[in-house]
Parts: C-alpha cells; structure tokens; sequence
C-alpha cells in the first residue's frame, strides 16, 4: 500500500494513516476525432487495469498498464466518435 503520510506514534494515541489520492491525467484532454491521447496516473493500489468509454466505440486502440502503482497507457480517439463522450478507469473492479 502506498501512503501518503506517515504517522508519529505517540505511546496511547492511535496513529492515522491516510491513502494517498489517486490521480489520473489525459494528454491532451479534448480534441478531434483521430487524437491520440496518453494517459497516466499514480497511486494505484491495483495491478491491471481497462480503458472504457461511453458510448462504445469511442477508442480505434486502447492500452494501460499498472506497474508499482503508476498508470500508463494510451488509447486513439475513434473517427465516428461522437461529439461527446466519458472516460472511465477500472483497475481490479474499482474505477
């Protein structure tokens, strides 16, 4: 598990651990059909990961991967994608 702080144990008071954020990042976020896009993130607690969109068909290729919590991946904006759409991130069942 990755954290984003680290407690001082003080003798009697329980120490707080808190998650980091997840963070996901698309490069560039907008533009035309036949865009390329490159997408990362960190702080994945996960090992596998799925580009999806709505409404299907959206990506001609898509690929990510999770290694030792950072995501990467990418995926090419279809030439019949509509003029608006929504991107998801699933990694081990969790978006």
């Amino acid at each position: 598990m990755i954290l984003a702080a680290i407690a001082t144990l003080v003798p009697g008071v329980p120490a707080e651990i808190t998650p980091a954020t997840t963070t996901l990042t698309l490069v560039p976020s907008s533009g035309p059909m036949g865009t390329s896009v490159i997408v990362t993130g960190s702080n994945y607690r996960s090992t596998t990961c799925v580009l999806a969109a709505v409404p299907a068909g959206l990506f001609t290729s898509a690929t990510c991967v999770i290694v030792t919590g950072e995501l990467s991946g990418s995926f090419t904006v279809a030439s019949t994608a509509p003029t608006w759409q929504l991107c998801s991130i699933s990694s081990n069942g969790r978006s």
